[in-house]
């Protein structure tokens, strides 16, 4: 018996390749981000979407491409996932990221959002 699994489609079908290993660009790794946040909200994510924003990958330029792969991973849902999110000030990030930075970004983001989901709303 053959097992069949569906692909998920890449956003880039290019990938880089370092020292023999191909690897996703941060684009695309912004956008699977998107989507596992999604179906999990894990503190370590949270950290990963902060740092690939901070690298200059915008939540905003992923959004269609994690739309595209999880038809769930809307701007409205989201916000209202990430509005639910709370980091405890003793809470231990990875990377040794500062739980108040994090809930600052977060707090920047949910808005953000949701302007993307309903853009001629004010």
């Amino acid at each position: 018996m053959d097992l069949v699994l569906d692909r998920v489609p890449q956003a880039y079908t290019e990938k880089p390749e370092f020292d023999g290993v191909r690897i996703d660009p941060l684009a695309e790794i912004a956008i699977n981000k998107l989507t596992t946040v999604v179906s999990r909200m894990e503190e370590r994510d949270l950290v990963d979407l902060y740092l690939l924003e901070r690298a200059g990958h915008t939540i905003e330029q992923s959004l269609a491409g994690a739309l595209a792969k999880d038809g769930g991973c809307t701007p409205a849902t989201l916000a209202w996932l990430l509005s639910e999110v709370e980091i405890p000030d003793e809470a231990r990030l990875p990377g040794g990221v500062d739980p108040g930075a994090l809930r600052a970004w977060i707090n920047d983001l949910v808005p953000r959002l949701r302007r993307a989901a309903a853009p001629s709303v004010t």
